[in-house]
């Protein structure tokens, strides 16, 4: 009998602190805020894209003559301000697919060497600058196939407190 109550407590103990993937109404609700993302990318709106910021974003590379920030540094929603011709020039790609809120699902655009998808994860172990183990994420990704010069951009996304987050964009030429 012991060892029935000790497999037990095992057994509660490990699904008890085990991660959890996405459920229907988190991915629906990360779309529905990413749906919202896209469109104040489309429009320009740095105002609605401050929900969006949470405090600050890694990744995005900023060169305005004596002002150059490395993307491994962090850029505050204030230099974002500053800086939002870049700052949206860089986002065009997280534009270009499409959302199918039915399906929970971000539908792949495809143009000639360019390919833009998207997915969920659950962070699995610690990152300094993306997150924490279990952390729920969204990641747009765009790669360019080109033989000469491919690269790929990663666009970076959080649930926190059920708030979707913009916390990084990394590319790599």
């Amino acid at each position: 009998m012991k060892k029935l109550v000790f497999i037990f407590l095992v057994f509660v103990s490990v699904f008890s602190f085990s991660r959890e993937d996405f459920t229907k109404n988190e991915k629906n609700a990360v779309l529905k805020q990413f749906t919202e993302f896209q469109k104040a990318v489309k429009n320009k709106d740095i105002k609605a894209i401050e929900k969006f910021i949470d405090g600050s974003l890694y990744g995005l590379v900023l060169n305005d003559g004596p002002a150059y920030r490395l993307n491994t540094e962090s850029v505050s929603y204030d230099e974002i301000v500053r800086y939002k011709d870049e700052f949206f020039k860089s986002l065009k790609e997280v534009t270009l697919v499409k959302t199918d809120l039915k399906n929970n699902e971000v539908i792949k655009y495809t143009k000639g060497e360019e390919t833009i998808s998207a997915d969920f994860f659950v962070m699995e172990e610690d990152n300094y600058i993306w997150g924490h183990k279990g952390d729920k994420m969204f990641e747009v990704s765009a790669f360019y196939n080109d033989p000469e010069y491919p690269s790929v951009a990663q666009y970076i996304f959080k649930m926190k407190d059920s708030q979707l987050k913009f916390i990084c964009i990394y590319s790599m030429p």
